[in-house]
């Protein structure tokens, strides 16, 4: 029986800590071939944040960017693509349908999931229909890319959510987490992909002022970026997902 590849574990081992996947293994000292990414995500914001991170790792190249599969399986055929960044849960064909497919029809394609949900069911499923990584929308720019670097190779990634936020187990902390009514309308039009700018203009606030709200939603789901905030809220059920669209 032949070993499984090893799980780099990104929530004990920091990227900062793990030199062994952030190098191609073909060649330490050289520059790095460049690693050709689509990210395929119904939220407006995940896309946005996502194809921002592609800006830590110089050696990204963001080749297409869709809120469905259906993008995704008509531009493969099209498009040199490496790696594909897929979110697990999207209206009419979910991530694990469309990876099927991708994986039957562009077998050289890698794909690494990306989800909002800590689902153990869906983890599994995943990793056993063949994924080449699992990470948490909850992650670092610096993770993430070293999550595409690693699965580039063939290396296998699988990273956690934070210690405590877990779906089932935290519904009492999102009902004794308050929110104000202000702050909770700004987290919903963060999950809509609104920018400071708009959220302004919507609510009709000063700049400033959502600034502040951001700050504070930070600060209560411990977040370090509004991609982390929106992530924590929908693994607590503090946001309507049909709010977000």
């Amino acid at each position: 029986m032949s070993s499984k590849p090893e799980v780099p574990d990104f929530h004990h081992h920091p990227p900062s800590d793990a030199p062994s996947i952030s190098e191609p293994a073909s060649s330490a000292t050289s520059g790095r071939e460049v690693i050709q990414v689509m990210i395929v995500d119904d939220d407006p914001l995940a896309r946005q944040v996502l194809a921002g991170y592609l800006a830590a790792g110089p050696e990204m190249k963001l080749v297409g960017v869709h809120p469905d599969a259906a993008g995704l399986l008509d531009d493969l055929p099209r498009i040199s693509v490496d790696v594909v960044v897929l979110d697990v849960r999207m209206p009419r064909m979910d991530g694990l349908a469309a990876a099927a497919l991708v994986r039957e029809r562009h077998p050289g394609v890698k794909v690494l999931f990306m989800t909002s949900f800590d689902d153990e069911d869906v983890l599994r499923a995943a990793l056993t229909d063949g994924a080449n990584g699992f990470l948490f929308k909850d992650t670092t720019p610096e993770t993430f890319v070293q999550a595409i670097r690693a699965v580039q190779q063939g290396v296998h990634v699988l990273a956690r959510l934070p210690q405590g936020v877990h779906s089932d187990e935290d519904e009492p902390l999102a009902e004794v987490m308050e929110l104000r009514p202000r702050e909770s309308e700004v987290l919903h039009l963060l999950c809509a992909g609104l920018s400071t700018q708009q959220i302004a203009q919507e609510m009709f606030l000063s700049v400033s002022s959502v600034k502040g709200y951001v700050s504070s939603l930070l600060a209560k789901l411990d977040a370090s970026t509004r991609l982390q905030a929106v992530a924590r809220a929908h693994a607590l059920g503090l946001v309507d997902p049909a709010r977000c669209s």
